[in-house]
């Protein structure tokens, strides 16, 4: 009991930091909107966090008043894909003016962007313990666990209320709607992107920097091949770190080793880039 309580009161603790992060989010949507003037923007390389952020500077008024802002939205820590941070940059380049929304009772906070909501599913997986824990206690006190009653019957005899089997298909009928929701999105979604990536354009590319970077877990270490390299399309000149278009990583040094050392600091190879946007 005691366990089972823990599990369900770390999850229902992380489960209300989510949720407020959450509402925080939402909040960004009734929000006053504005106009914003870029002052300043670049790509800042956080080489031990393996992010890369859009450091911006912008000026805006509010009921007469100036103010100048840095945060791009809610919760925004950068991209691991450099062509991403790139993106942005080029849209909140110098000297554009582009929409914001600033906090309507405290004017100095805005954000260049409202809030991905998407990111409220996340409040699922701590559910998840709360759920373990809270239907573990729920069983032990309903007498479910170590008896030799009958099934269907409680201790005294008497028909389990219906109740109970309510509860147990709301909950998995909830995860069951997560576990969906997520497979659209990280399996089916990417899927179609690499079908579609077979027909991008080839383009030479010089290789600034590679080597292997190691992530290290609970268990074990896994390994991917890291790459940093420039293209031009259009005369334009783009940088990317993306090595292959699926990330992730995996076990096994040496063949990320061997793949790291066919594309040498300084040589030249192949890479692809899609027609319609050059950043990917």
């Amino acid at each position: 009991r005691i366990f089972l309580g823990l599990f369900g009161l770390i999850g229902a603790a992380v489960t209300v930091v989510v949720a407020i992060d959450f509402l925080q989010a939402v909040s960004t949507y009734f929000w006053q909107e504005t106009t914003c003037t870029i002052e300043s923007s670049s790509v800042v390389d956080h080489p031990g966090y393996d992010e890369f952020e859009v450091v911006v500077s912008y000026r805006y008024h509010v009921r007469g008043e100036s103010y100048v802002g840095a945060d791009v939205r809610h919760g925004y820590t950068g991209s691991s894909d450099m062509s991403d941070a790139q993106r942005m940059a080029a849209r909140y380049a110098a000297g554009e003016t582009v929409l914001c929304w600033v906090d309507p009772d405290e004017p100095r906070n805005a954000y260049l962007l409202r809030a991905n909501l998407w990111r409220g599913l996340l409040i699922f997986i701590p559910l998840l313990f709360v759920a373990i824990g809270g239907g573990g206690l729920y069983a032990l006190r309903d007498g479910w666990a170590f008896s030799n009653r009958p099934p269907g019957k409680s201790v005294d005899g008497r028909a389990k209320p219906v109740r109970s089997g309510v509860l147990v298909g709301v909950l998995f009928g909830a995860f069951f709607l997560f576990g969906f929701g997520m497979f659209i999105p990280f399996f089916v979604w990417p899927t179609l992107q690499v079908v579609e990536a077979r027909s991008w354009t080839p383009v030479e590319c010089e290789i600034l920097s590679s080597g292997v970077r190691s992530h290290a877990g609970e268990d074990s270490t896994t390994y991917s091949v890291e790459a940093l390299y420039r293209y031009r399309i259009d005369g334009r000149e783009y940088t990317s770190n993306r090595y292959r278009f699926m990330g992730g990583s995996s076990s096994g040094y040496d063949a990320k080793a061997k793949a790291a050392e066919r594309i040498p600091a300084g040589s030249v190879t192949e890479c692809f880039v899609d027609p319609d946007d050059p950043y990917e």
